[in-house]
């Protein structure tokens, strides 16, 4: 982890962030918005530069769940979001609940996925008559509305066919609330105030 805390450094991280982050810039310049994310961590700098964890456990989801998650994504799309993912949102009300809310700047080339049904992949979502809850403990059954059993892989399949790899301006524009799962090596969060008081001016 690189900390930055000069008290003239605005013309550095412009041009560093120029530089590492063109697809990011170019992304946030059209829509009007970043990716934004709550961390647990207090903005004693104004930005950090942070590599993203290839093998993050979970905080709510239990860990063989986060697997066939994973798993279902990777045949599909090729990486596993739930374990090698960084998970931000394009709406800062829906950061601040879980925690300090920072900008989020990928750097170099990068891949994500959303789903416009799914706010957060947690806590689920009720959605065409069937009922999501969350996998804690999952054996290997849990039910629809209706009382049919479903066996927790095929319910997962079923869960995750609406995730896109496309479409990031329809994303920010219809659906900024719904988490989006980013991949990417590196990535720059930068304090909200420091956002919109130096950087947003200076890269939009």
């Amino acid at each position: 982890m690189k900390f930055k805390n000069y008290l003239n450094e605005d013309d550095s991280v412009i041009s560093d962030i120029k530089r590492e982050c063109s697809k990011s810039l170019k992304i946030f310049k059209k829509s009007g918005i970043p990716f934004y994310r709550g961390v647990t961590y207090t903005f004693n700098v104004d930005y950090v530069k942070r590599s993203v964890r290839t093998n993050r456990k979970p905080r709510d989801m239990d860990v063989e769940s986060q697997q066939v998650f994973d798993d279902i994504f990777q045949k599909r799309f090729g990486w596993k979001p739930r374990s090698q993912g960084l998970f931000c949102v394009a709406d800062p009300k829906i950061a601040r609940d879980y925690g300090n809310v920072g900008v989020v700047i990928p750097c170099g080339d990068f891949k994500y996925l959303w789903n416009p049904d799914v706010e957060d992949l947690f806590k689920g979502l009720s959605h065409k008559k069937t009922f999501w809850s969350p996998l804690k403990d999952t054996v290997s059954v849990i039910k629809m509305i209706f009382g049919k059993p479903y066996d927790t892989k095929e319910m997962i399949r079923q869960y995750t066919k609406g995730y896109k790899d496309n479409d990031i301006f329809l994303y920010f524009k219809k659906y900024p609330e719904n988490e989006i799962m980013i991949q990417c090596k590196d990535y720059y969060v930068v304090s909200e105030s420091y956002w919109n008081n130096t950087l947003k001016k200076e890269l939009l």
